[in-house]
């Protein structure tokens, strides 16, 4: 807890401080990143707010205030941030999936699928909106319209990896196509491999978690701590993998009991 507090007094300092020697959006926008990276959520949104005061059209600070607010699970107001973007640019690809993303998180499929066929109508090589697509429309039980959007995606993957073995981000979304289509071995397989390529630890995160979920979902709780484990030695305040974790020990825990 002291840690805790220590840390938000030292981030709210550095806001202060910032605030009297740069003034620029970009300057913000650069803050709010540090702040976000640090865990420091609630200061990072600040930052960006500030950078947003200064060019309300800057979509750089509106994407990353979407991002900060979904990771503190305020998706509605996250999805209004990606609106405020498509008003600015009604051909950006990264707010229209990302609010799909978030329509997608709120079960609000009917709303996710909309914004998948606009970033498919502006882009239509975009396998991850293939791949959100497809899980809406297996979550509205459309289950061959749904297989085939995981298929393109996986097409479009698999052409991906094909121009550029080492793409790790190609790799981990053939994973999570893979795991959708219940091929799980074989999104296994993916997940390692883009975990393998990673240039640093924070680009094998992705992989790792999905890794970590997948092995969860299967039953195979040892495997899965071990995959949550490599996250949290990346980033060790990690709130989701240590919830999840913290649920998988329980179980454990339980059975072992009942045994």
């Amino acid at each position: 807890m002291r840690k805790t507090i220590l840390a938000l007094l030292v981030a709210l300092a550095a806001l202060c401080a910032f605030a009297t020697a740069q003034e620029t959006t970009e300057d913000w926008v650069k803050m709010g990143d540090e702040l976000f990276l640090d865990d420091s959520l609630e200061e990072a949104l600040k930052a960006y707010d500030k950078a947003i005061e200064l060019n309300p059209k800057e979509i750089t600070a509106w994407l990353s205030k979407g991002t900060t607010l979904s990771s503190l699970e305020q998706h509605d107001a996250s999805i209004a941030a990606y609106v405020e973007i498509t008003k600015i640019d009604p051909e950006s690809v990264q707010a229209w999936g990302a609010m799909a993303d978030e329509y997608l998180i709120n079960t609000n499929y009917n709303k996710a699928i909309e914004a998948y066929d606009r970033v498919l109508q502006i882009d239509p090589q975009k396998a991850r909106a293939w791949a959100g697509k497809g899980e809406s429309l297996e979550a509205l039980e459309m289950h061959e319209t749904a297989l085939n959007a995981f298929k393109e995606a996986l097409r479009i993957y698999d052409g991906d990896i094909q121009d550029n073995p080492n793409d790790t981000f190609a790799w981990t979304g053939k994973g999570d196509i893979l795991e959708m289509m219940s091929r799980y071995e074989e999104a296994i397989q993916a997940y390692d491999k883009a975990i393998e390529l990673a240039q640093n630890s924070r680009l094998s995160l992705a992989a790792l978690i999905s890794k970590g979920n997948l092995f969860n979902a299967m039953g195979k709780y040892e495997e899965a701590i071990l995959a949550y484990d490599e996250v949290l030695q990346i980033t060790p305040e990690n709130a989701y993998v240590l919830k999840n974790k913290d649920i998988i020990l329980k179980t454990l825990k339980r059975t072992s009991t009942r045994i």
